[in-house]
């Protein structure tokens, strides 16, 4: 009987005549039913409801119903014990579960295509529909993009933590070619940002190899003006992982500090600081006195030279821009370079060399120009 009633839910939930509501409440009574069951096979009937989500997910149609049944069906197992990495003889952990799906059905390969093939049709939506909005773009005529995104990301995030995967390096190229590079609407970028700095937190659901490949190739290879307060949160943690990875970086309790200033991402951060939002600029400039101020012990011996090849660079970048404008000063882009100007003796007043560094720095400048730099500046 248990048996007969999971499968009228199941047509009832599929029936494109019944409402949203309706359907919620099939699918509730569908898992309360999978779960109080007292059937010998019990464990045999989630797996055949797995199987029929997976068959959903492969074919593309009714994804965020069946997504959110195998979440609520591998919430069902517990988690195993701290330290137990294997099955209980009556009953499998959560972990074992999702491990077991994601072996026999290449579950998060699954789901990063059905979000690539997603992105993909919200494009040639919007190619015909140019005027739309994320709260217009409802593709299964149910929900709108923002949420159809962000329930295949959550779901995914579940997956790799509660089932102790790692993302794969192609796998996480592709969500971010298709949420950041060719971001549909700025809310994708924006869930891309968020997710990515969860994946690459603490303890990152990234595979290992893959951290710097991932950091310079794709997260570095933004354009830093389309960083925001979110996007430079994902930088910064990605930053960090893969500079910790390399022992560039040093974790000292809740801070870090550098032990070798030729670390993946310096480039980046003047990038951000010269041409990034208003919004980042004065977090990429927290970012950058961080790593010439907290010095490791071996460091520190330099800190006075590490300072001053740090004023060179402003010099170097105040420079640039005061030529340009010194040549051009109806130049179109003047305001651009007045602002990169800015920025640079931003970042100099914040890092404040000490008065020793300074004046070791003064000979190794050209008195003129400095004066002239500070002049046109102020």
């Amino acid at each position: 009987m248990a048996g007969k009633v999971l499968g009228l839910l199941w047509i009832l939930a599929h029936s494109e005549d019944c409402s949203t509501e309706i359907m919620d409440q099939a699918l509730n009574a569908h898992i309360k039913i999978l779960d109080y069951s007292c059937a010998a096979d019990r464990d045999q009937q989630k797996s055949l409801w797995l199987e029929q989500c997976l068959a959903e997910l492969k074919s593309d149609t009714w994804v965020l119903p069946a997504i959110r049944m195998m979440r609520d069906i591998f919430t069902m197992y517990i988690e195993a014990p701290h330290g137990s990495s294997t099955s209980h003889l009556n009953y499998y952990y959560r972990q074992d579960m999702i491990q077991n799906v994601d072996f026999q059905s290449n579950l998060t390969a699954l789901l990063t295509t059905n979000l690539e093939c997603y992105m993909s049709k919200v494009r040639k939506h919007c190619g015909v529909n140019p005027g739309a909005t994320p709260e217009d773009v409802v593709l299964d005529g149910r929900t709108n993009h923002e949420q159809q995104v962000n329930d295949r990301l959550t779901f995914l995030k579940f997956v790799l933590e509660d089932g102790k995967l790692y993302l794969s390096l192609s796998h996480a190229i592709k969500i971010w070619t298709c949420l950041a590079k060719k971001a549909v609407f700025p809310s994708d970028r924006e869930a891309c940002f968020k997710w990515f700095s969860k994946v690459m937190g603490e303890d990152p659901d990234l595979e290992p190899p893959g951290y710097k490949q991932f950091f310079e190739d794709h997260v570095m290879n933004l354009d830093p003006a389309l960083l925001t307060e979110g996007g430079m949160k994902c930088f910064y943690r990605a930053f960090k992982l893969v500079n910790l990875n390399s022992h560039k970086l040093i974790s000292q309790r809740h801070k870090f500090v550098t032990s070798n200033l030729s670390m993946s991402g310096i480039d980046y951060i003047w990038k951000v600081i010269l041409c990034g939002a208003d919004e980042v600029v004065f977090k990429a400039i927290e970012l950058m006195k961080d790593v010439h101020t907290h010095l490791s012990p071996t460091l520190l011996t330099r800190q006075v030279a590490i300072h001053i090849d740090f004023i060179r660079k402003c010099f170097e970048h105040l420079k640039t821009s005061f030529e340009v404008l010194k040549v051009r000063l109806e130049a179109p882009e003047w305001h651009v370079h007045v602002t990169q100007m800015v920025r640079c003796l931003t970042l100099f007043e914040n890092t404040s060399p000490n008065a020793t560094t300074l004046t070791k720095a003064r000979g190794r400048f050209c008195p003129t120009e400095s004066r002239r730099l500070g002049n046109t500046s102020c």
